[in-house]
């Protein structure tokens, strides 16, 4: 579990899978945004892909592709 900061919330986040292939180095990972406090605190999960690129591991989601793609998707 790592404990990480987003704006003025906070979360988690925790390495569910290892996806390695020959093409790339990858972890799959469920993330929590943590808003408000006490009674009133909520968490939301999310489920997000890093991989290795040269030696840095970077955010592999695409989305929004719309912009970059128009309407190849």
């Amino acid at each position: 579990m790592h404990q990480i900061s987003y704006g003025n919330e906070h979360g988690e986040v925790r390495v569910t899978r290892l996806i390695d292939t020959p093409l790339a180095l990858c972890k799959e990972a469920i993330m929590s945004v943590d808003t408000g406090a006490g009674a009133q605190l909520k968490r939301a999960w999310y489920v997000t892909n890093a991989c290795m690129s040269d030696d840095v591991w970077k955010w592999a989601a695409a989305e929004p592709a719309v912009e970059r793609w128009c309407s190849l998707q």
